[in-house]
């Protein structure tokens, strides 16, 4: 942090330095500008542009129990045809485990 300074003098900092001067806030009383490489921060912008379109490939799970009611069955289907309808991998778990409950008297 420099403070106020004149526009010439800060164009011949950045100039010295092999820099840009970009403004970064201009509102307010006195503008706010930094010396940076601007074609440095430009590339980075794009390279994790680039990034965050890329897919997570994280894969859906959808457990099946032998004794799903009618409803239940239903509503995974659902999920499990939107989740491929958005590109997403789905895995269908099917679990044949049967419990009964016994009342002890």
């Amino acid at each position: 942090m420099v403070g106020v300074v004149d526009i010439e003098e800060a164009l011949a900092v950045a100039a010295r330095a092999g820099m840009d001067l970009v403004e970064v806030v201009s509102e307010g009383e006195y503008p706010v500008c930094k010396v940076y490489n601007y074609s440095k921060q430009k590339y980075n912008k794009k390279k994790h542009g680039v990034t965050k379109k890329q897919r997570s490939s994280a894969v859906k799970e959808l457990k099946f129990r032998i004794n799903i009611e009618d409803n239940d069955y239903n509503i995974k289907l659902n999920n499990l045809k939107s989740f491929i309808e958005k590109g997403n991998k789905v895995k269908v778990s099917l679990r044949f485990v049967v419990v009964s409950y016994s009342i002890k008297r």
